[in-house]
């Protein structure tokens, strides 16, 4: 199964390694392959986002164009691991 979203959204695709189901994000030069833990695949999927939107890191920053009206791609990011973070602590 192979998902190709347009825009900046990455790309998903899920191949078959050995017996088991892998799923990968794609951004433009770099992929992950999905852990099945979701708040930290949220993590990968923004990172993967950002990378889609911008070729450069250092407009990872811009809220002009985040994923979130007023939210810049690094806050976005910020946000998934924060929430991460708190699930990690209160389990």
């Amino acid at each position: 199964m192979s998902i190709v979203v347009r825009g900046s959204i990455p790309r998903l695709s899920t191949q078959m390694k050995g017996t088991n189901v892998v799923e990968e994000v794609h951004a433009y030069f770099y992929s992950f392959e999905l852990t099945g833990v979701e708040a930290i695949d949220e993590i990968l999927r923004r990172v993967a986002r950002a990378g889609k939107a911008f070729h450069h890191t250092e407009n990872w920053n811009d809220d002009e164009w985040g994923p979130e009206e007023g939210i810049s791609h690094a806050e976005w990011i910020q946000m998934a691991a924060d929430e991460a973070a708190e699930k990690w602590e209160t389990r």
